[in-house]
C-alpha cells in the first residue's frame, strides 16, 4: 500500500505505454513553453510535489524514468548504480 501522499501524486498522473514499459507523467497546462522536470538518480517525479504549485499558470511536465518511482522496472535490467 502506498503511503497517501504518493497515492495522491499518482492519482495525479497518467502512464505512457512505451515498447519497455509503461512511464508514469504528470503535468499541467500554461501559458509559456513547458518546463520539463527531470530526476536525478536514485529518485523520481515526486520529489517535485511541492515544486509544481509555484509553477500555477505555466505548463509543466515531469515523469519518472523507467525502473524508477511509479514506472515500469523492466528485466533483466539491474538498477544499481554500477549498472547505470
Amino acid at each position: 500500500m502506498l503511503p497517501p501522499r504518493v497515492a495522491e501524486w499518482r492519482d495525479g498522473g497518467r502512464w505512457l505505454t512505451t515498447p519497455a514499459g509503461r512511464v508514469f507523467v504528470r503535468s499541467a497546462p500554461g501559458d509559456g513553453a513547458t518546463i520539463l522536470l527531470l530526476h536525478g538518480y536514485p529518485s523520481s517525479s515526486f520529489d517535485y510535489r511541492q515544486v509544481v504549485p509555484h509553477l500555477a499558470g505555466r505548463a509543466w511536465l515531469t515523469l519518472d524514468f523507467l525502473g524508477f518511482g511509479l514506472s515500469d522496472k523492466p528485466r533483466p535490467h539491474r538498477y544499481s548504480l554500477l549498472e547505470q
